[in-house]
Parts: C-alpha cells; structure tokens; sequence
C-alpha cells in the first residue's frame, strides 16, 4: 500500500533519509527542518521569507539552481529515497515484512549510505573548490549519491541476502536480533570503535567523537546531523520539555520556509542592518561573515536562501537551568555549543555550523548597591548585571540612580558586557580611569563545562574568577550574571575633528595631518583622554577626544598642540566641541551607532607608547597599507582606532589580559571587506591579505605591541602570545582543568591548539 508522498505516516518514517538526504536540499538545515514537522512538533519554528525544499512533498517553491538539469539531480535523489521508501513501507503494511524488520531494513541502507558518505563528500567539497561552494557542493554530492542509490536499491530489494531478511517470519526473530548485532559491530569496525566497555552505563563524550579524514589527516569530529549519534527527535522534544519549551530551530534570520509571509518578509528586509533587531533575533550576528552569508534580503523571489553556518537548534534561555541543560546536553552527546547573548562580534565566535545555541539574552536583570560586601577588599558601590544586558541599556540604568553613577562598558550600544567584552579584557571611555572592563569585575555567576551552576571570585573559584577577567570569550564557562564596579558620575567634555576629502583633494596633505594627529597621541592618552576614530581612504574621522572629569576648555588646551601643527602644515580640518554635565550626555550626544549586516574580516594591533615615540612613521604606513594593501581588491580597508591607556591609572592589575595593556597608547582595528557570494578561494585569498599584509604590517610597525582577542585576527601566527603573553600557560592550565573534553570552544582561545573547524568551515573536529 502506498501513500501520497506528503502524508504524516510517510514523513514519520523517513527521519533517518532526510537527515541523510538533507544536503541534496537546496538548505541542508531545511530538510532536516521537514523532519521536525513529523507528529507532534518538538520545537518552534520560524516563518519569514525564503525558498526551501519540502523533502516530504518532493516539491520546491522556486527552481534553485536556475539550471533545469542540475536541479533535477537533486530531485531524482529524492524521489529515488522515495521509490525504496514506499516499496518497504507497502511490504510492511501487507504484512509481508516484520516490524521489527522494516526497521532493520532503514538502519541497514542508513548505514550503507553512511559508507558512501565520505568519498562523496570529499568529491562534492572538490567541486565546491572550482564553483560556486553551496549550490555545486551539493550537486557534484548527488549526481554521484543518486547512481549509487540506484546500486543499493536493486541490492537491497532484489538482491539474495535482502530476499532473506525480508522472508523473516515472527517466529525467527531471535535470529533477526543476532543480525542486528553483527550488523552494528560491523558498523562500530568500520569506525574504529571496535566494542568498547559500556562503563557506569555511558561514554564519555570524547569516546563519541566522529573519526573524519581532511586534506590527508585524520580527526575526531562533534556529532552533526546525518552523524549516528546525533540525538534523535525523542531526545530533543525531552531537551524542550526540560527548558520549558524553549527549544527553537533556527532557520535564519529571514526565515527558509516555504511559507511566505509577505509582512514578516518586509520587517526582516526592512530591518537586516539594524543593529538592535539582529540582536533581538535567536541567533543572528551583527557582522554576516562567519555565518557564510548565504541569506541576504532580496526583491527576487527565485532567490536562493541557505542556513550557512548558523547553529540548527537554539535554547532562548530565562532561567540558570535552562543553561544548564544545554551544557548537560551538548556534553552529553557531543554536539558543538555555541554561547550567544547579542550577536555583536566581529570573530564568529557566537554563531557555528550545526551547533545547539544557548542564547542568554533574556538574562536582563540590573541590581545596584551603594556598598559590596562580597569578599575581594572592594567595598564601594556595584551593579550586579544579566548576561544578556547590553551596554547601552547598562548605562541608561546606571544614569538613573540616585544620584547617577558610571560603570565600564565599551563605547557599542549592542555589546553584551557580561558575555564576550569581560571575558575578552574590556576597553571603552572610561579605561584611562579605571582600567580595562575586567578589571572592575568583582565576581561571576557562572554554568562549567560539568553542568555546576557555581560563583567565581577571589574567595570561591579564584583561578576560575582570574580566568574569566580577559581569559578568553566563551572559553570557560557560561557566564550567568557578573558583579562589576560602579563609580560616581562626572562632567565630561568632548570634541570631534574631520580631515577628509570635503576639505582637501590633496593626498599628501590629508596623511601630514594623519601623521600629525597620531604623533601626539601619547601626549592625549598620558593626560588621561579617550579618543575613537576611523580612518580611511582620504577620511579622518575623530568623534570623539573624550575628557572624563575636564571641561571643554582642559581638552581643547591639551589638543592645541596638535591644531598648531596641522595649521602651520595648511591642513584643513573642521572640529566642533561640547561641555556635559554627565558622561551619559557625551556617550547620547557624541557617539555614533553601529552597523549591522556587514561583510567583513576583522584583525587588529595594539601599538605601545614606545612603538608612537620610536615608529610614528612607521605606524602611519602600516595605516596606509590597511586602507590599499592591494591593487586588485575589490574594496578597500578600513581602520576604526582607539587611544586610550589602561595602565593610565591602573598600572597593575590581577587580569588575564596581556600585561601589554598597560603600555597602550593606540589599538587600531583593520577592517578587509569581503564581497557577499565570493568563493572559498577568494575568502581564503583575503583571510591571507588580512593576515599577512594588514595586520603583519601593523606588527612590523608595532613590535612592542600586542592583539586582543575580541577584535583581533583569530588565525594570526602565534596568537596565544600575542593575546595574552606571559599568561597564556596558566590560562591553558585552567582550561584543561574545568573543559577537559572541550565542551567549549571559540576560535583562538586557550586550549583551542588541537581543534580545527574542516571541511570548509563546517565541522569542528580535535586533531588525532
């Protein structure tokens, strides 16, 4: 008996081939998707605007790719799946196959697909070298999986061995069960795991890693969909039931369902470079880049939409159980985890292929104290913060209190300060004064890689606590809440200065007045100023010099200096400056909004006050690099730069951050655009330019200088030295002794060494 191919008892036995067949799908993400639809759902499920495969129907709402032949390769896939499908399905409803049988059936073609998976996929990820990665990846994939279905499904259904499992009777089905268990230990032979010891009744979840091989060596891979032990739909509708029903597939920030809905497709349109609306959104990222950017708006309704390199689950998390249970879930089936709490990131270190994604942005809640009576000697006032506050929401909280106060925040209105800016080290407008954000951290809430909800401060946990102050972003732990230090609200003073091509068309002119402005920028930090700027071709932007505590007038003496010489060189230059009451005021009036949406790479270079004095010009050319670093380019660099001096008034410092930091006078972020849709190549090719011409340009520069992880070239050469110097073996030691098996991982982190994200930024696998 047959069944219309949409029906629910057709898409109830097909889970094992759409996860194996969701690759054949215009989004891998998808197909899987179509299996979650089965019965009762487990989990939410978004609905905006985008183009999918419906597995279970065979139907497609637009031809994706435009060519007629290469899709209808991949629809043959399907219908072929489908064809074996019905067939045993029609024997088992006649009564001519036990259940127990059928089921057999499934895991014996699953496990012969599995065999083919490999050879396959490197031939796909070949093609994927040569064409366009997403669309012919998974062409080269099936053409060559549909010939081999072809194979299987005469061996399986006509073949002697298939005509023996199928005349199984009831009674014989002790002798089914021994083929069941020989048929799973070949199965564990053929990946090397032979029969290991069941001891207290599990595996440890590095015993479940996924042998793989990649360019010629050999890994240990978490578990992804299509993997044998990804967890089936029993064990994710049980993880929803456990957080509450919090449990939602991500699809993309605008959405990969066949259902269109014109007005949430217009929001997500309208709304795609909003800073605040990707941060409200389950998993998205502020900068696209790391998420392979492969669903960007578009008026084309035959447009292409694929999930990229987006987490397939995400926990919206409200309570420190519900974070719990998501570590206990990633361990405990070695799946890749990924912490979130707004998307603002310029590494992708809040977003990874395949993963389940806690997202702790609902962690808002913002308590105050005159006094803090933990341990630490500190008895000054603190604010104690969720991990989803944002820093601009910080600062309108502490502007309220009575009488106001400041806290360290970065100068973005969208960073998470629990999350990646404290964890990272911290720096923003009121770093001369008080150093970096993780050094007025008093203490942390926090979830280990074990699943302990425990505090970390001077008193419990000290390593741990010293750690989590500029240690690394979501390296340690999942920080639930932190305690950081407040201090009395102050005047303050800024002033905003433009040298650009408005003013002057003169080249030559427009890098004096950029040689000029950073010559005296250890005479701005040594006097205690906090100065942003952005630089690019023939574009000098400087908004704002900031004075904490100085009137208008203080600030303006201490940049005279700097004016003088731009005025004798003839450099024009516009500039404008303003008295506030509060530091709040200035932050309201003088800093500018962020971006989101955006294309790029991101490296960056912290210059000393001896590499100013000693290399000025040098410093300068390394700038002119970053903007031109190469003819050819599509676009050029940017840099967005800033002064400031942690040591200004916190010389030392019981941080993890690099001891560098306390000699800061200019860290300078480079920006490389990267063209949405460029090939694996052409990312590769400006991941190299980013490397070894931008940033190599400004170390050559800077040679006493240092990086810094939250905004610096995670595959740098020698990046645990240049992130944290001197610190780095202690923080290796306490990473191996609370994540021994790796349950987080950011890229360039401690501890990240033996791991490796292959087969084209996908699979995050341990070196072997």
């Amino acid at each position: 008996m047959e069944h219309d191919s949409g029906s629910e008892s057709d898409a109830s036995i097909s889970k094992a081939w759409l996860e194996r067949f969701g690759r054949c799908v215009p989004d891998g993400g998808a197909a899987l998707g179509e299996t979650q639809r089965q019965g009762e759902k487990p989990v939410k499920s978004s609905k905006r605007c985008g183009v999918i495969f419906d597995a279970a129907s065979s139907q497609t709402s637009v031809p994706y790719p435009e060519s007629k032949d290469e899709w209808e390769s991949l629809i043959n896939v399907l219908r072929l799946v489908t064809q074996v499908r019905r067939r045993l399905e029609g024997l088992k409803e006649l009564g001519e196959i036990p259940a127990e049988e059928f089921h057999y059936l499934y895991s014996v073609i699953d496990n012969e697909v599995a065999n083919l998976d490999k050879a396959n996929a490197e031939a796909g990820f070949k093609a994927c070298e040569e064409t366009q990665p997403e669309v012919f990846r998974r062409k080269a994939f099936c053409e060559s999986l549909a010939k081999e279905i072809e194979e299987l499904e005469k061996a399986i259904l006509n073949g002697e061995a298939a005509k023996k499992r199928l005349g199984v009777a009831p009674k014989e089905k002790e002798g089914a069960e021994e083929l069941r268990e020989q048929a799973q230990h070949e199965r564990d032979k053929k990946r090397g795991l032979g029969l290991l010891p069941l001891l207290s009744g599990a595996l440890q979840s590095s015993d479940r890693l996924v042998p793989r091989t990649w360019n010629g060596s050999d890994y240990a891979c978490k578990c992804y969909v299509g993997d044998e032990c990804w967890p089936g739909e029993g064990s994710w509708t049980e993880l929803n039931s456990t957080v509450g029903g919090n449990l939602t597939t991500f699809e993309g920030p605008l959405g990969t369902v066949s259902t269109y809905d014109a007005a949430a497709c217009a929001e997500a349109t309208a709304n795609f470079m909003s800073q605040q609306w990707t941060v409200e959104q389950p998993a998205a990222l502020l900068w696209t880049y790391f998420t392979n950017d492969t669903c960007r708006p578009t008026q084309n309704p035959a447009g292409s939409c694929t999930l990229g390199y987006y987490g397939v689950y995400v926990i919206e998390a409200h309570t420190k159980e519900h974070v719990k249970a998501g570590v206990d879930f990633a361990r405990e089936n070695n799946l890749r985890l990924i912490i979130r709490n707004t998307g603002h990131d310029f590494i992708g270190r809040s977003t990874g292929w395949g993963a389940l994604v806690i997202n702790t942005h609902s962690f808002q809640d913002v308590e105050f104290t005159d006094q803090y009576t933990g341990p630490g000697g500190y008895a000054g006032g603190a604010v104690t913060i969720g991990a989803g506050v944002q820093g601009r929401a910080l600062l309108a909280e502490a502007h309220a209190q009575d009488p106001p106060v400041q806290v360290m925040t970065g100068e973005c209105p969208t960073v998470g300060v629990a999350g990646g800016l404290v964890q990272g080290g911290g720096h923003g407008p009121l770093t001369p004064l008080h150093g970096m954000v993780a050094d007025t951290a008093l203490s942390f809430e926090v979830v280990t890689a074990s699943g302990e909800i425990l505090t970390a401060n001077s008193d419990e946990n000290p390593d741990l606590f010293w750690a989590l102050k500029g240690g690394g972003p979501g390296a340690f732990a999942v920080v639930l809440s932190v305690t950081l230090k407040t201090f009395p609200e102050q005047k303050s003073a800024g002033v905003i200065v433009n040298i650009n091509s408005t003013l002057t068309q003169n080249e030559t002119l427009f890098w004096e007045g950029v040689r000029s402005f950073h010559k005296y920028s250890n005479d701005f930090v040594g006097a205690g100023l906090y100065v942003y700027f952005e630089l690019m071709a023939m574009r000098l932007h400087i908004q704002p010099f900031v004075g904490v505590g100085k009137t208008l007038a203080e600030v303006q003496d201490l940049l005279k200096p700097m004016f003088d010489e731009l005025d004798a060189q003839g450099v024009p230059y516009d500039t404008a400056g303003k008295e506030f009451d509060t530091l709040w005021d200035l932050y309201i009036d003088l800093f500018e909004d962020e971006g989101a949406g955006a294309s790029a790479l991101t490296g960056g270079w912290m210059f000393s006050h001896q590499d100013v004095a000693e290399n000025n010009d040098e410093i300068v050319e390394a700038f002119k690099t970053v903007i031109s670093p190469r003819e050819d380019l599509a676009y050029q660099g940017g840099i967005i730069g800033h002064l400031w001096d942690a040591g200004h008034s916190t010389p030392m410092s019981n941080s993890a951050t690099h001891p560098r930091f306390r000699n800061a006078t200019d860290f300078s972020i480079a920006i490389l655009p990267v063209p949405v849709g460029a090939s694996w190549e052409q990312k590769q090719d400006l991941q190299n330019v980013l490397t070894n011409v931008q940033d190599e340009a400004m170390r050559k520069a800077g040679p006493n200088g240092c990086a810094y992880v939250n905004e610096g070239d995670p595959f740098q050469p020698d990046w645990q030295d240049h992130f944290w110097g001197s610190e780095y073996p202690e923080l290796l030691r306490i990473k191996n002794e609370w994540d021994p098996e790796g349950v987080f991982y950011t890229v360039s982190t401690p501890g990240t060494e033996d791991w490796e994200v292959i087969e084209y930024g996908t699979r995050l696998c341990r070196k072997v």
